[in-house]
């Protein structure tokens, strides 16, 4: 088996080495070598005409003599020596360190290449010295966990071998970097890189820096100044180039192409022209994408908003289940959990108005509590977390008892009270998700969970709004409802009015509404007064999204206040919203336009209309295969600049895409009438 292949030899090895002396130990090693075919193998390895490779295969003789030469100098010296297995092997590791390795210059113009704390230069003329990076050289140190400097100080002294201390390491960067920079007699090149593979950006390392600012940055050359030729040294490298720059129309680009075409790197360049066509992406057989993705279709409303920001990143993502490589921490993972968790439970607990009862350091303590339970129930032995994740985790609680102030304070006015937190929209649940269908029976269903649901019952009728947490800031567009992008928490809305049963049975649509779950800290002047403060954090907290018109639902969800006018006929009054936790705003002259987002009851059916039809249209598509590269967003914004997925589909600036304009609020439904109803206003 494959296991006793790589492991038997390895176990001979170590049978082998027990209660030996220097020669037991060196016929063992040898023995191992015979058995793993080592020295065939490297030469296998390298059995190539290449230059590089015959100089490397000269090398590895080289070490195979002095190898051999080690062992038979112990089976020498220690013949007769019973010594344990650690002391033999250490014994080794010391002999292979006094070896001298090498090949002699073959000519006296050579290149010798190393690193900076073991190459030995000859007086070289000049010197090439990469990687001239902040914390790449000289690195950045750090001291070791298991001993402390003066722990390792005490142990040199001892005549312990022991590595260095960390001053002592410093210093010896410092004399490679001085050997380095002092050691060419006629040119001295520095180079340092300006980013990682991962993008993250790099700096030059301090000394570097310095030269800069002595020579006044006359010496300087970037990459850009280097021309186009610059790396096309041989075919490998000009075809490498010419890949870079294969897009570009000039006559640069057309030499290199003409110099590349006949030679054997002439079939790559055909792979990559035939890569570079510009054609659709899509499945052909629409059974394969059936198969795919199925004839029952359960997304989540992320799905949706990434089919319609482009259906070939959908494709990438849920049909093909590629994921970017990321590294998991707190604020990714964990943070929006527990934040939902924390706030759910304690609307739960005291209800609405409730929490309107509660101090801010009885709300803090209730949110440290939870806290802990959370991190003990769901993270297990919070103690064993790093210092930094358990006072990100634990400092969650002051933001969330902030935000449930203001939870409070809304409650204790409206009329509407939190009837499910955390529901979930999937079959089974109090609320089934709604079911689109193509004329071909393909069934397409968008479920998830919505952050809270609150109801009033008022007149007759029963109005549903559904609330989401925002740690970022997010508000309603008509312009991305009307493209399909965004629509989470209208598909959950339309899902509670048409499915929901008990206390959602017959509800009327009252809205969507963001809430910005965001940290407590304002920026305001210093010489802001105590009512500056409170107006600061009331914008804060001011819900977004998008509202009913209808009275009763907004005057539910803000109390209006009563004003008074004196006329010359007597006194009017008005009852006026002033917008303290809605987006929505009144004056004597009826709601304030620019600052209100509202939908009749016409436009909200208009709305379920209209993503009924885009849902629809989405699943007969994804049926059909048709998985354009086709980004949608606006003229400065394209998800193209953040999607995971570019590299695949080579998409570039200058190829087709949808580009949006802002829409106003009667353009938006102007135009579903007309895309619904005709000019005559008939279905």
């Amino acid at each position: 088996s494959p296991f006793l292949v790589y492991m038997g030899p390895l176990l001979h090895l170590q049978t082998a080495l027990q209660d030996c002396d220097g020669l037991g130990f060196a016929s063992a090693v040898y023995a191992y070598l015979q058995e793993v075919e080592a020295r065939e193998k490297l030469k296998a390895a390298f059995a190539t005409e290449n230059l590089l490779y015959e100089s490397i295969l000269q090398q590895n003789h080289e070490a195979w003599d002095l190898l051999i030469d080690l062992l038979d100098t112990m089976a020498t010296v220690l013949r007769g020596h019973v010594l344990p297995t650690d002391q033999l092997i250490e014994l080794f590791r010391l002999g292979i360190g006094t070896c001298d390795f090498g090949s002699i210059p073959n000519t006296l113009d050579q290149v010798t290449i190393g690193t900076a704390d073991r190459i030995r230069p000859n007086e070289p003329k000049v010197v090439f010295v990469l990687g001239m990076n902040q914390g790449e050289f000289p690195p950045q140190l750090q001291e070791q966990p298991f001993f402390t400097d003066g722990e390792r100080e005490k142990l040199l002294e001892s005549g312990i071998q022991i590595g260095p201390t960390v001053l002592r390491q410093n210093d010896y960067e410092q004399l490679y970097l001085y050997s380095a920079l002092t050691a060419a007699s006629h040119r001295l090149y520095l180079s340092y890189h300006l980013s990682l593979g991962d993008g993250s950006q790099c700096a030059p390392t301090p000394i570097l820096r310095r030269i800069l600012e002595l020579t006044e940055e006359r010496c300087l050359v970037k990459q850009e100044q280097l021309g186009e030729l610059f790396y096309a040294v041989n075919e490998e490298t000009l075809y490498e180039t010419l890949c870079r720059q294969y897009r570009r129309d000039n006559g640069v680009v057309s030499a290199m192409y003409e110099q590349i075409k006949d030679s054997e790197k002439g079939e790559s360049l055909e792979q990559l022209e035939a890569l570079l066509q510009k054609k659709d992406y899509a499945i052909e057989d629409p059974a394969v994408a059936r198969e795919l993705f199925g004839s029952t279709m359960r997304l989540s409303p992320s799905n949706v908003n990434k089919y319609f920001s482009c259906p070939f990143s959908y494709f990438c993502y849920s049909g093909l289940q590629l994921r970017e490589r990321r590294r998991a921490d707190y604020s990714s993972l964990e943070a929006g959990n527990l934040l939902h968790h924390l706030l759910a439970q304690m609307v739960l607990r005291y209800g609405g108005k409730g929490l309107a009862d509660l101090s801010l350091s009885q709300l803090e303590a209730e949110s440290e509590r939870l806290v802990e339970e959370y991190l003990q129930d769901c993270l297990g032995d919070a103690d064993k977390l790093q210092k930094r994740s358990q006072y990100l985790f634990r400092s969650l609680s002051k933001r969330a008892s902030y935000i449930l102030r203001q939870l409070g304070e809304e409650f204790s006015q409206s009329e509407f009270e939190p009837l499910y937190c955390e529901l979930p929209i999937r079959s089974g649940s109090p609320v089934p998700p709604v079911v689109f269908e193509t004329e071909e029976g393909i069934r397409l269903s968008i479920e998830g969970i919505v952050d809270r649901v609150d109801v009033m019952e008022k007149n007759g009728r029963r109005y549903a709004r559904v609330i989401d947490y925002k740690s970022g800031g997010q508000s309603f567009s008509y312009t991305e409802m009307f493209y399909g992008l965004k629509l989470q928490m209208l598909l959950y809305l339309l899902s509670i009015c048409e499915n929901g049963s008990g206390k959602l049975q017959g509800a009327v649509p009252a809205g969507v509404l963001y809430f910005p779950a965001q940290d407590a800290s304002l920026t305001v002047e210093r010489s802001s007064d105590s009512g500056a403060v409170e107006k600061k954090r009331q914008e804060k907290y001011k819900m977004t999204g998008l509202v009913l018109e209808d009275e009763d639902c907004i005057y539910g969800m803000e109390k209006p206040q009563l004003k008074i006018t004196k006329t010359k006929k007597g006194q009017s009054e008005q009852r006026l919203v002033e917008g303290r936790y809605i987006p929505v705003k009144s004056t004597s002259k009826g709601w304030h336009a620019s600052q209100s987002k509202l939908a009749s009851e016409e436009q909200m059916r208009l709305i379920f209309r209209h993503i009924r039809q885009l849902m629809t249209d989405m699943a007969e598509n994804l049926s059909h295969g048709r998985i354009e590269a086709l980004p949608a967003g606006t003229k400065s914004e394209q998800p193209c600049s953040y999607c995971e997925f570019r590299s695949i589909c080579r998409h570039q600036d200058s190829d087709k895409k949808t580009v949006f304009a802002a829409m106003k609020k009667e353009d938006c439904f102007d135009e579903l009438e007309q895309r619904y109803f005709g000019e005559k206003g008939e279905e």
